[in-house]
């Protein structure tokens, strides 16, 4: 076979298998719409989790408030319970 020939047959089969790859990267990008709505739903999951931890971070800032609380109650309580000095 000539070289010449050898030659323009890899591009022609290099340009063939090129468009096919584009192609079937296009045609599995519109046969699955689905995968876009994903986003929609991680989205909601993440905001789901958001909100969660906003509950969680409110209910553990009034939980140090009550903790606190009770510190100084036991404190209090403990410093009129001692002996006065000599």
């Amino acid at each position: 076979m000539d070289r010449y020939a050898l030659n323009a047959l890899f591009a022609v089969i290099g340009t063939a298998f090129t468009g096919l790859i584009l192609f079937s990267f296009v045609w599995v990008g519109r046969s699955l719409p689905g995968w876009r709505g994903s986003n929609r739903v991680l989205e909601d999951g993440v905001a789901q989790l958001e909100i969660a931890l906003d509950q969680t971070r409110r209910e553990l800032a009034e939980t140090h408030k009550r903790l606190d609380f009770a510190e100084r109650l036991l404190a209090r309580d403990s410093e009129s319970h001692q002996l006065p000095p000599g």
